[in-house]
């Protein structure tokens, strides 16, 4: 004769446990966990809880953003055109029926990027830039920062010579697959 010995059947979890566990998923899966924000020094995503918030004028070692001489003169002629087609504006007087017409012509010192913020020789990408208190803060993520402040340069800082533009037209239009294998190397904004 044989015998069978059974397992103890699972006890059930006690309600305590499952209520713990729910609310640390719960938490984890918050907005104020899950949210990313954009480095304004690599355009990298990173979670908002690991990113420093701070005024642009209180970057440590800022000089080390400025854009070496090729880019700046490369950011010169992209301006050019835009200075050579300054914006014009009219006024009509409506007393003599005169058209007035007032050019403007865009600050040499700042570049007029959909992407980037340039001034003082300073390059930023303006996803990583916002308001607070009438104050221009940026968004740096901890790697920037750190090494910001041990005096080194970022290595995925447009300073560096890593990027100056949107993305090209070709690579816009891809389908799912090849911007998530692009996507694996480097995640940006």
């Amino acid at each position: 004769m044989r015998v069978f010995i059974r397992p103890p059947w699972p006890e059930p979890i006690p309600r305590d446990l499952k209520e713990t566990r729910l609310q640390q998923f719960l938490q984890q899966m918050s907005m104020s966990e899950l949210a990313e924000t954009t480095c304004a020094v690599c355009n990298v995503r990173t979670p908002a809880k690991d990113s420093k918030k701070l005024s642009i004028s209180k970057i440590p070692n800022i000089h080390l953003l400025e854009v070496f001489e090729e880019l700046n003169d490369l950011i010169i002629n992209i301006q050019s055109p835009s200075l050579q087609h300054s914006r014009s504006n009219r006024e009509i007087s409506a007393k003599n029926n005169n058209i007035k017409i007032t050019g403007y012509a865009k600050n040499p010192s700042t570049f007029d990027s959909p992407s980037f913020y340039y001034q003082n020789n300073v390059i930023l990408y303006k996803s990583g830039l916002f308001q607070q208190n009438k104050v221009d803060m940026c968004v740096l993520c901890q790697k920037c920062h750190g090494a910001l402040s041990k005096g080194s340069i970022s290595k995925f800082s447009a300073a560096n010579n890593m990027w100056l533009d949107d993305i090209p037209a070709e690579l816009q239009g891809l389908p799912i697959p090849e911007q998530k294998l692009i996507s694996l190397y480097r995640h940006n904004s």
